[in-house]
């Protein structure tokens, strides 16, 4: 509308301006009369031409007099002074328009009553006006100048003039904060969160404190060459404590230094006969009192050897008169002999001596009253005739008094005392007729002999004599006594000669490799490899096998399978847990290792789930635990396995690569093939990162037959192979050879000095 008048000057065509919502319309023309009215508008007002020099026309009804709203309810138009001022019945719908905006300074005078008196007035806070009907032109939101966003206030717009961050409000950092409308987080997260911390398995917590407090006085020594652990209890102890004594089935134990058992007698060693002897001197025809032996069977007891007496042995019993008896006819018969018998020293068998104070030997021939006769081989008798005689065993005379007989010596039968010639086990004599003799028939007597063990053994075969050989160890046999097994020595002693047991003292032939005092032979058949463990228990010697090894801690092979305690997969323990990365989240493919020293024990990876389990791990000792992944930094805990233990153990990683650029992990100083393209990590080939794989950086490895490659990145060179040689010209050479390690190789170095 501000540009009407300009429109109306430089146009010649009439033109309308239709404003509907009052049905009210203007028009304009060349020429037009002041105060002819223009043509009627539809429903409205017309308004008459205009013409620069002449006045305003307008139309319309109710008419409006002289350019004055005489009827305050009429609708009336007034142009004055480029002014139009729009009264629709004093409605204060005022609109002005100039040229200039001061020539609008009439218009409250112009519209009359209808606008407010203050019209045009600076008002607000934001650069408005009053109109006509007293409303500011620019409104000021209520909360204008309120604090809002970072700092900033309400402005004009209802805007903030300085908003918060678009993230505000949003999750951030790892400890449970928020974005603010500064865009800082509510809670600040430490820097090295997540980090491992103290020496307990812990890591950085949101707070700064560390998750697992290591107890103030951790890895201080403790009981029994134990050290303190996480939990202020003490770990990683010996069984035994310095200088305890015990028993291992039958070898006595001492504790060392170190808290560990060490075995040092074994009791059953000592075993065996002990004392006898000829202790006194006899007299001649009087029973004495030798010594007597003993076997003493050792065992281990309170950690020392002791022993118990099983057997005794006494000889005295047999002293006595032995031999004596009659040969037939007049003539010489046996003398009895005192034998006094003792044990031989330190064994359970007799033997006796002929040496005692008085006479030692008894005869009875003297006595003989003989009539007799030969005729050539033929023997007769003629009484009065008595035959003196010992009565056998003793040293007392009797006699026979013999009817007259004949006899021919020649074909008189020979006779055998122990009537067999196989009697090996019976000492025997045998004697052999031959002629005539005014005592009766003259003999030769054959008795049983040693040679050694071999026996020759005389026997009567009519009126002549046959003899043979008997090795006696062929009557050896094996018997087990209190769980030794013993050979039954037989050999040939005594005159005459017999194969007997008393001849060679029993001997113990068993296997007891295990040397826990019960041999295989007598009850330790499958368990001979595990000392203190029989085929069935036996009381001070060794308990009885069980199916698997039921108790992982008492030193014995329970199950002898030639595993002991934690060296037996049955008391094995597993590991399990969980790999997470500094944002909480699970690692999958993590690498996971048991270490003893660099030595891998077993290993695995992580689920998807980040979890991960190794099982069947040989308790005791402690285990370095390493978690590797080629995005993070390797974490490395150590962990102390019991006897069948189901341990926990969580890993956290933080972001990073673990591969150095010399292919070793951050960790380790291992080469590993897995690093070839990270961080740096080159090998020259995949020839020569197979043979570079688990050495370490600088060591030589063969690259083939000819070449051979310094680890990691090196590339094929030439092997040159020199022959070693050691030589001086003159003078003393000293030589020394040693077996060393030169990059990772064993080689022999020989060091020469020359003088």
């Amino acid at each position: 509308m501000k540009k009407l008048p300009t429109l109306l000057i430089l146009t010649s065509v009439i033109f309308f301006i239709v404003y509907a919502s009052y049905g009210l319309s203007y028009g304009a023309g060349p020429g037009g009369d002041s105060g002819d009215p223009g043509p009627q508008g539809d429903g409205g007002v017309g308004v008459g031409g205009f013409d620069p020099s002449g006045g305003y026309g307008y139309s319309g009804g109710p008419y409006c007099g002289n350019g004055y709203c005489g009827d305050p309810s009429s609708t009336c138009i007034t142009w004055s002074e480029s002014c139009m001022c729009m009264d629709w019945g004093c409605g204060c719908a005022n609109y002005c328009s100039a040229y200039a905006p001061e020539d609008c300074n009439n218009c409250p005078q112009d519209c009359g009553s209808c606008c407010a008196s203050n019209i045009g007035q600076s008002c607000g806070s934001c650069g408005g006006t009053i109109q006509c009907n007293g409303a500011c032109s620019v409104s000021t939101p209520s909360n204008y100048g309120s604090p809002c966003g970072n700092g900033g206030s309400i402005l004009c717009s209802g805007s903030c003039s300085n908003p918060c961050a678009g993230n505000t409000g949003s999750p951030c950092g790892s400890c449970g904060g928020t974005i603010q409308c500064n865009g800082a987080c509510s809670v600040s997260t430490p820097s090295n969160y997540g980090q491992s911390c103290g020496s307990c398995g812990g890591t950085i917590q949101c707070n700064g404190a560390c998750s697992v407090s290591t107890p103030s006085n951790y890895g201080s020594s403790c009981g029994n060459c134990g050290t303190i652990g996480c939990s202020g209890s003490c770990i990683n102890q010996g069984p035994c404590s310095p200088g305890q004594t015990t028993c291992s089935g039958d070898t006595t134990q001492v504790c060392s230094s170190g808290c560990q058992w060490q075995s040092q007698q074994y009791c059953p060693s000592f075993s065996g006969w002990v004392g006898g002897g000829n202790t006194q001197t006899a007299t001649c025809g009087v029973r004495d009192n030798d010594a007597s032996s003993e076997y003493r069977d050792y065992h281990c007891s309170a950690g020392s050897c002791t022993y118990s007496v099983t057997q005794t042995k006494n000889c005295d019993s047999s002293d006595g008169w032995y031999g004596g008896g009659n040969n037939a006819g007049c003539g010489t018969d046996p003398n009895s002999v005192w034998n006094d018998y003792y044990v031989i020293p330190n064994t359970g068998s007799c033997t006796s001596t002929t040496t005692c104070t008085g006479t030692n030997t008894f005869n009875c021939d003297s006595q003989d009253i003989c009539n007799n006769k030969c005729e050539g081989n033929i023997f007769t008798s003629v009484p009065p005739m008595k035959d003196y005689y010992v009565a056998p065993n003793t040293n007392s005379c009797t006699s026979t008094t013999d009817s007259p007989v004949t006899e021919d010596c020649a074909t008189k039968q020979s006779t055998d005392t122990d009537s067999s010639a196989t009697a090996y086990t019976v000492p025997g004599t045998v004697t052999d007729y031959t002629s005539c003799t005014l005592s009766g028939c003259a003999s030769t007597q054959y008795s049983d002999s040693c040679s050694g063990n071999v026996l020759t053994e005389y026997g009567a075969s009519g009126s002549s004599i046959t003899s043979g050989t008997k090795n006696c160890a062929d009557y050896n046999t094996f018997y087990c006594s209190n769980n030794k097994y013993f050979q039954q020595n037989w050999g040939c002693s005594g005159t005459p000669g017999y194969c007997n047991d008393a001849a060679v003292a029993d001997m113990p032939v068993g296997t007891d490799a295990d040397n826990d005092g019960v041999d295989v032979q007598c009850g330790d058949t499958t368990c001979d490899n595990a000392p203190g463990v029989c085929d069935a228990a036996v009381a001070g010697k060794c308990i009885g096998k069980t199916a698997t090894e039921t108790n992982c801690a008492d030193g014995l092979d329970n199950d002898c399978n030639g595993l002991t305690d934690c060296a037996d997969p049955a008391c094995g323990g597993s590991i399990s847990g969980t790999v997470r990365n500094q944002n909480a989240q699970p690692v999958s493919g993590a690498d996971v290792s048991v270490k003893k020293d660099l030595t891998t024990i077993k290993s695995t990876t992580t689920s998807s789930q980040g979890t991960y389990t190794l099982s069947s791990i040989n308790c005791g000792g402690t285990y370095n635990m390493v978690a590797s992944h080629p995005d993070y930094v390797p974490n490395t805990q150590s962990i102390a396995l019991s006897p069948t233990q189901q341990a926990t153990l969580n890993f956290n990683m933080n972001a990073g690569t673990s591969c150095e650029p010399d292919c070793t992990y951050a960790n380790d100083n291992i080469v590993h093939a897995t690093c070839d393209g990270k961080n740096g990590c080159t090998f020259y080939d995949a020839i020569s990162k197979a043979a570079c794989d688990n050495s370490q950086p600088g060591w030589v490895r063969d690259y083939n037959s000819t070449y051979y490659v310094i680890c990691a990145s090196g590339s094929p060179q030439p092997k040159v192979e020199v022959q070693a040689s050691v030589s001086c010209a003159s003078g003393t050479l000293v030589k020394v050879t040693r077996i060393v390690v030169y990059n990772g190789e064993p080689v022999k170095l020989v060091v020469a000095a020359c003088g």
